[in-house]
């Protein structure tokens, strides 16, 4: 989408409004230029490209942390969160800001190394030539979905939707799914038994889901 990300310690003198408006300390900014028709167009665009840098560092962070099998945890499982977002003008001024007012966007940011930081822009540049990258960006959304749910059940069956939109992404289809996943694995029956298993328990945790409604 034409969005050029670049990571600083301390914002150009042209954001110092930004300052003056938002009296935090944070370890590290994320500037995204981008050209749009609006305020509106420029902050969807750069929301979009966040998110997506937000779900690769958890791809490099979360799968560290322990995730109940169920049950409730006590936050959302996601380990980063953005920050307040200001949309500026060509000449720094802002146009718009969204305060996020439970971010723990400073506490966490200092987990991203550098090396973090370099692969996600490889990452990016490389998702923009690639042909499937549309197919790839909903998975990435639904993945970060899937880690800011507090109940880890649900977690679980957003993250199962994940993975059906990049095996199966027109239709579900189980049977694919599994072989789709087990050509990763050159055909290795222990792992064909745990998606096994995992499809069984996504589908008797959306009957349970059912049965709750219908209750």
């Amino acid at each position: 989408q034409d969005v050029k990300i670049t990571y600083c310690k301390r914002l150009p003198k042209k954001y110092h409004e930004r300052g003056k408006l938002i009296k935090k300390d944070y370890p590290l900014f994320m500037l995204l230029k981008l050209k749009a028709r609006s305020f509106r167009e420029a902050q969807y665009k750069a929301e979009i490209q966040a998110e997506q840098q937000r779900a690769l560092w958890g791809i490099h962070i979360n799968p560290y942390r322990v995730i109940p099998i169920a049950g409730r945890t006590k936050g959302p499982l996601n380990t980063i969160y953005l920050g307040d977002f200001t949309v500026h003008n060509s000449i720094g001024q802002i146009e718009h800001c969204a305060f996020q007012e439970n971010s723990d966007f400073a506490k966490k940011l200092y987990m991203l190394s550098p090396l973090t930081l370099s692969n996600c822009r490889k990452f990016t540049r490389q998702l923009s030539k690639c042909a499937y990258k549309e197919d790839l960006r909903k998975a990435l959304a639904i993945y970060l979905s899937a880690f800011d749910e507090i109940d880890s059940s649900r977690s679980f069956i957003v993250m199962w939707a994940a993975l059906e939109a990049l095996t199966t992404p027109k239709r579900a289809n189980y049977d694919n799914m599994i072989a789709r996943c087990m050509f990763i694995y050159k055909n290795d029956m222990g792992h064909k038994q745990i998606l096994e298993h995992l499809r069984l328990r996504r589908n008797n945790l959306m009957h349970q889901a059912v049965q709750a409604n219908d209750d």
